[in-house]
């Protein structure tokens, strides 16, 4: 199914299940930066990483991901905000089941408006297995339960949904670590690496789906060649625009 067809059909206004409304979704700060302070232009700062946007609504979708997977009702037990980034905000919602869903939402900082969402989304969708069988590189990455890149929708902000990674961070057992076990860590992650260094691009840019580009009837697919060496072209992606930081902050946007 075409992405922007998968796009519709999660974001659809059916009747919402019925979960437990908390304070936290209703609590003014969820929108705020509340992670650190700026010591020059703090309110230029915290105006950039304000975002409003509807919570409800984003249980709802995280309440209909997990009934698509259960088949059945599902009421959520908890909603947890998660520390603050620097360019998003992620809520966590925990269904009675113990599924749980992220939803992550950027703010006014994160990038170039539509664009650094619909590229994220692809990118983990090349890299990763949202879609197994379609799979580039088999970099593990949360699976997208729904996601939309421009504010005009129900959630009134561009957003992405996807299953909570499992495990836990691995700042919070580093220091316990011996030796031997850092290693193994630290050769995983350089085999991951190893991987997205052998595919070459025949283009510049940062990676869409087709659909999400303005030109799409005249993007080419994606060409490239495999970590095998083997040349490759993907029509589901296209090159577009690039999101890099190094190309947007600063005013370097304009």
């Amino acid at each position: 199914m075409m992405a922007a067809q998968v796009r519709r059909q999660l974001t659809t206004t059916a009747p919402p299940s019925p979960y437990k409304r908390t304070a936290a979704a209703h609590d003014e700060t969820l929108f705020q930066f509340t992670r650190g302070r700026f010591l020059t232009d703090e309110a230029n700062e915290l105006a950039k990483r304000h975002i409003r946007f509807n919570v409800d609504e984003l249980a709802r979708l995280a309440v209909q991901a997990a009934e698509a997977a259960s088949k059945g009702p599902r009421p959520y037990i908890a909603i947890e905000r998660l520390a603050d980034g620097m360019h998003s905000k992620a809520i966590r919602f925990t269904m009675d089941n113990g599924f749980q869903a992220v939803g992550k939402v950027p703010t006014p900082n994160a990038g170039l408006p539509r664009l650094t969402t619909a590229s994220e989304v692809a990118t983990m969708d090349f890299i990763g297995h949202t879609l197994p069988s379609l799979s580039v590189l088999g970099t593990p990455v949360p699976k997208v339960l729904s996601w939309y890149s421009s504010a005009d929708n129900p959630v009134a902000a561009e957003y992405i949904l996807m299953e909570n990674a499992r495990g836990v961070p691995l700042s919070s057992l580093w220091d316990k670590l011996g030796v031997r076990v850092k290693f193994k860590v630290l050769e995983k992650v350089a085999a991951y690496q190893q991987r997205w260094s052998q595919v070459r691009f025949t283009q510049y840019g940062s990676l869409y789906y087709r659909g999400d580009l303005d030109r799409s009837s005249s993007s080419p697919g994606l060409q490239y060649t495999d970590k095998d060496g083997n040349y490759a072209v993907d029509e589901r992606f296209a090159v577009g625009p690039s999101v890099s930081r190094q190309n947007v902050d600063d005013g370097r946007a304009d």
